[in-house]
């Protein structure tokens, strides 16, 4: 028993396979073109496996070369991170509610490990996405865009199943 033309056919209804006219035929869909949706990015952004997590000394960190300060509210949480870390400083006097710490040539710097490329340049392009609401289109005999007003988009696809339905039979 073959297809007739110009009929599909859609899910069960009672155990009988239901056959609908190919004019009912319609396609929704939500598109997320890269040129639109997405942007490029670095490879530590995107936790890239050809960069590896190297110390201030392999990198040039300046901060390991000449030492930094660092000055921070009295009353911070982040001054016992300082004094407990284990590196060389100087700290000065809480002056006008901040208190400044000068640091040492030759320790690693807060932000070590650094990335750092192994083999050169990465060949593989990165991308990452910027949240924007997809675009909402329908296909068919009567083609619609509603750009990003999804609810608009799936209020015309429950309309059109129900008038398939109600046209149809179930």
């Amino acid at each position: 028993m073959g297809t007739r033309r110009g009929l599909g056919t859609t899910g069960r209804n009672g155990g009988r396979q239901q056959r609908i006219p190919a004019r009912y035929a319609q396609t929704y869909t939500m598109l997320a073109p890269p040129d639109t949706h997405r942007r490029r990015a670095s490879c530590a952004e995107v936790d890239c496996p050809n960069l590896s997590r190297a110390r201030c000394e392999a990198v040039g960190c300046a901060r390991f070369e000449t030492g930094w300060r660092t000055v921070l509210p009295v009353g911070s949480p982040l001054l016992n991170v300082a004094r407990t870390s284990g590196r060389r400083f100087l700290e000065k006097p809480p002056e006008a509610g901040l208190v400044e710490f000068v640091f040492a040539p030759g320790q690693q710097c807060f932000e070590s490990p650094h990335w750092a490329a192994d083999a050169g340049p990465c060949q593989v392009v990165h991308s990452v996405s910027l949240e924007r609401p997809g675009i909402f289109a329908v296909r068919g005999m009567r083609s619609r865009a509603f750009g990003e007003r999804s609810g608009l988009w799936a209020e015309h696809w429950a309309e059109h199943w129900d008038h398939v339905y109600r046209t149809v039979g179930g």
